[in-house]
C-alpha cells in the first residue's frame, strides 16, 4: 500500500506539472496573439499617420507635388447660365514637365486660380456636359496656365472630381 501511494502521489504531481506548462504555454500563446500584435499594428498605424501628415505638410496647404502631377484645390464656380443656378464643383492634378514648372505652379497658384474661374465663369452648363466640351475645357485651362507660367510648361490637365449641378 505504501507503494502504490507514492505512485499515486508521483502521478498527480506529473499531471499538475503537465497542466500548469501548458496553461503556461496558452497563456503565452494568448499574450502574443492578442496583446503584443495589437500593439505593434498600433505602432505602425501611427507610423504611417506621421509619415502621411509630413508628406502632406511637405506638400502645402491643398496643393500637393508627387513627381511631375501638381494637385490643385478645389474650385466651386457659377456658370453663365441664363438661370445663374448652376455651377460647377471640380478638382484637377496639372502635368507639368519638370519639378522646377512643378514649385513655379505652387509659387503662382493664386493666379492660375483666378485665370481658371475666369473662363470657367463664361462656360456655360451645356458647353460642359459633353465629352467634347470637357476636352476643349482642358486644352483652355492649360493654356490659361501655360500663359501665366510664360511658357508651354504644362503638358496635361486631368480632371479629378467634376460635377455640375
Amino acid at each position: 500500500m505504501a507503494e502504490e501511494k507514492k505512485k499515486s502521489g508521483f502521478l498527480k504531481w506529473v499531471i499538475l506539472v503537465l497542466l500548469l506548462l501548458i496553461l503556461g504555454g496558452g497563456g503565452y500563446f494568448a499574450y502574443l496573439k492578442f496583446f503584443l500584435e495589437p500593439q505593434q499594428q498600433k505602432a505602425e498605424e501611427a507610423q504611417k499617420a506621421e509619415e502621411a501628415q509630413k508628406a502632406s505638410q511637405s506638400k502645402g496647404a491643398g496643393i500637393g507635388i508627387d513627381g511631375k502631377l501638381v494637385e490643385v484645390p478645389e474650385f466651386v464656380v457659377n456658370l453663365a447660365d441664363r438661370s445663374g443656378r448652376r455651377y460647377l464643383k471640380f478638382k484637377m492634378d496639372v502635368e507639368v514637365t519638370d519639378a522646377a514648372v512643378a514649385q513655379d505652379v505652387v509659387n503662382n497658384m493664386a493666379k492660375i486660380r483666378d485665370a481658371v474661374i475666369l473662363l470657367l465663369s463664361s462656360k456655360e452648363s451645356d458647353e460642359l456636359t459633353s465629352i467634347e466640351g470637357k476636352i476643349g475645357l482642358r486644352k483652355d485651362i492649360a493654356g490659361r496656365i501655360n500663359q501665366v507660367l510664360g511658357g508651354p510648361k504644362v503638358a496635361r490637365v486631368y480632371f479629378t472630381d467634376f460635377v455640375i449641378q
